[in-house]
């Protein structure tokens, strides 16, 4: 058994644009790069930021990879439609990552879902 893997989602006011995904992913992986561990001639991150964004029918991930699945955004990142909203809930797809797959996962983006669409109410 391998180290336990601490996940933790966080989301933020006020609400950004989604054009802006791609400046996050830079800036976070800026961040990532800040809090390397180095043993030997090898380097390893300890901190992984996936930065994303919600809206009504869909949860986005950005990333530096290409896939057939994946849209070109801009500056080397792409955007993965992760989660879809369906039947009342978030589904994965078959290529999404299984911590996003986890119950509790799911649960916290439909709870955030709930909390985006009151905010555009109130905007």
């Amino acid at each position: 058994m391998g180290p336990k893997i601490l996940r933790k989602f966080v989301s933020h006011l006020p609400l950004i644009q989604p054009d802006r995904l791609a400046e996050i992913k830079i800036i976070s992986q800026e961040l990532e790069m800040g809090h390397l561990w180095v043993k030997g001639g090898k380097k390893g991150r300890q901190v992984n930021i996936d930065p994303g964004c919600l809206d009504a029918s869909k949860v986005v991930l950005a990333t530096t990879k290409d896939a057939s699945h994946r849209i070109y955004l801009s500056s080397g990142i792409y955007g993965e439609a992760t989660l879809m909203f369906r039947h009342g809930s978030f589904q994965p797809h078959d290529y999404t990552y299984p911590d996003y797959r986890w119950p509790e996962s799911l649960s916290y983006f439909g709870t955030l879902r709930s909390i985006y669409l009151e905010q555009l109410k109130l905007g």
